[in-house]
């Protein structure tokens, strides 16, 4: 595999799982642990493309989490419940 592919295969990998618990949650289908789906995929984006592919999926990683559990519409605001 070309060395681009392997740093750019992590990243998309967890962009496309957050973009896929995103669409299940507007239909109302919750996950029960999103945070193990997106820890799993920036592991493996560390086991193929390195340390370079690893930060740039947890980057995505926390700039999810950041969105998945602010309240709709306040951005860097929790709920009590989405605790």
């Amino acid at each position: 595999m070309p060395w681009a592919a392997r740093l750019a295969i992590g990243p998309t990998l967890t962009l496309l799982a957050a973009c896929a618990i995103f669409a299940l949650a507007r239909v109302e289908i919750t996950v029960p642990n999103p945070g193990v789906i997106t820890f799993v995929t920036v592991a493996f984006a560390a086991y193929i493309g390195g340390w370079h592919s690893a930060l740039v999926s947890a980057l995505i990683s926390i700039g999810f989490a950041v969105i998945l559990f602010s309240t709709p519409g306040h951005y860097f605001t929790t709920d009590i419940m989405t605790r």
